[in-house]
């Protein structure tokens, strides 16, 4: 019988003492392995719990300064906004005023406008370009172009007030958008391990390309603030030349008003002694003509009776023309009835003569009395539409109300001309302040015209205020105010 002898699949001692070995190697190298790992690890823990920490504090300090840079950016801008706000109220006071002298200066305008068509009516000789005249167009004048002044003058007003609410709206917009930050950010500020509401946003990491750099953050409010200041002084400036304006041409108005009141004064003293002179000439006149018609009178009598003798002396001459033969004789008595005729006719050709004078004087009085009466009666025309229409009706014309609107003293904003806060003088004070001319663009026409000087970083009126940075804010947005 065959035997068959099979492999043996057992380890042998060796092999089994070696494995052995080898668990307890490998067993204590991990087991050091996991000590270190765990002291290192303990390690990177409590030094990444203390870097996050002092991070964490860092980062909440960094926090607490945003919050004080913010409000403090806020404290200025709301301070001038509450200075443009009250800056905008004396304005509105300024227009009403406006308004008021406008409103003023209808009536009197139509008082000179009507003594120079009542004048129209003037007759004859007085019907002349009289001093009077002269100044009633020089008051129309005056009066029309003192209401065009006031209405240019108050749309420049209309437009400031649009301005400033304009810089209102964005001082408004800057504030509650710092009022929203300063919550945010004091929530933030006030977050730890244990607050609320924690959770992971890791795209909140991503630096998002609507966000705004620090300087640009800060120049937005500095120009929110420069301009609302450009704005402020522009308003200022309007509101001291509307008051010049306003007591200069009520000065020029009432001056105006008392040089017609004199020259018409002056024109009814005139005519009123025209008259009383013509007048007095009339009744010379009228008591010659009374005289002349006397005289009249008598040389018609006179003639008359001469006539009478006349006719005696011619009745002799032709009675005594029928005597007889021899007795018609040229006698004495012939000889002087010849001569008494003759005398007589020479008499009465003298007298009729006379009478025609006469009678040519007294038609010449009666004529000269009739011009007379018509120029006492164009003269009493005159009067009446002087002095009884005329005067009257410019005794009820009243610059009053024109000087009421310009009693109320310009409101002094000189309060929101307040320190600037140190820490923001750094920001608000990097670029050197110029002083330069400025020149009103109130001055057209000839209207309104001054210059001032104020401290400005090269500010003037035909351009918007400067900006820092290059930075300009968004366009100016005019919303009607006033229709």
């Amino acid at each position: 019988m065959t035997t068959t002898y099979m492999v043996s699949s057992k380890f042998n001692p060796a092999e089994w003492h070696s494995s052995n070995e080898t668990h307890y190697m490998n067993a204590f190298r991990e087991v050091e392995n996991g000590k270190s790992l765990r002291n290192a690890s303990d390690k990177l823990a409590k030094s990444i719990a203390y870097d996050a920490s002092k991070m964490q504090k860092h980062v909440r300090e960094k926090i607490g300064h945003r919050i004080k840079d913010v409000a403090s950016w806020k404290a200025e801008v709301e301070k001038e906004r509450s200075c443009v706000i009250s800056e905008m109220e004396a304005l509105l006071q300024c227009k009403a005023m406006l308004e008021k002298a406008l409103a003023a200066t209808q009536h009197p305008l139509t008082v000179p406008k009507k003594c120079l068509a009542y004048r129209t009516n003037r007759a004859g000789i007085d019907l002349v370009k009289d001093t009077v005249e002269k100044q009633l167009f020089k008051e129309v004048q005056l009066i029309e172009a003192t209401q065009a002044a006031l209405k240019r003058t108050l749309d420049q007003v209309i437009d400031q007030y649009r301005r400033l609410e304009s810089v209102k709206k964005r001082l408004d917009k800057d504030s509650l958008d710092k009022h929203s930050a300063l919550r945010i950010d004091n929530y933030c500020h006030g977050l730890n391990n244990y607050s609320s509401g924690l959770g992971y946003h890791k795209f909140a990491v991503e630096m998002d390309p609507k966000f705004t750099t620090l300087p640009e953050w800060e120049n937005f409010s500095y120009d929110n603030i420069t301009r609302a200041r450009w704005e402020r002084k522009m308003s200022e400036n309007l509101r001291k030349k509307v008051h010049e304006l306003l007591v200069r041409t009520m000065n020029e108005l009432k001056e105006m008003f008392d040089a017609v009141n004199l020259a018409m004064n002056r024109r009814v003293m005139e005519t009123s002694e025209a008259k009383k002179s013509l007048t007095n000439h009339l009744k010379r006149v009228m008591d010659e003509m009374a005289k002349m018609k006397g005289n009249i009178d008598m040389l018609k009598k006179s003639i008359y009776d001469k006539e009478k003798y006349m006719q005696v002396a011619q009745t002799r001459l032709e009675k005594r023309g029928y005597r007889p033969n021899m007795e018609l004789c040229r006698d004495i008595p012939k000889f002087r009835l010849v001569d008494e005729v003759r005398e007589l006719e020479a008499a009465l050709d003298s007298l009729k003569r006379r009478l025609q004078d006469a009678i040519r004087a007294y038609q010449a009085l009666e004529q000269q009395k009739l011009s007379l009466e018509q120029d006492i009666a164009v003269k009493t025309t005159s009067l009446e539409i002087d002095r009884d229409l005329c005067y009257r009706m410019r005794q009820g014309m009243s610059w009053q109300p024109f000087l009421l609107s310009t009693a109320p003293k310009l409101k002094d904003t000189s309060c929101c001309r307040q320190a600037t806060p140190p820490r923001l003088m750094s920001r608000l004070s990097h670029r050197p302040v110029t002083s330069r001319s400025i020149t009103t663009p109130m001055s057209r026409g000839g209207k309104l015209e001054g210059s001032i000087r104020l401290h400005s970083a090269a500010l003037d009126f035909t351009s918007p205020p400067p900006t820092r940075g290059g930075l300009r804010s968004s366009h100016r947005v005019i919303t009607p105010m006033f229709g």
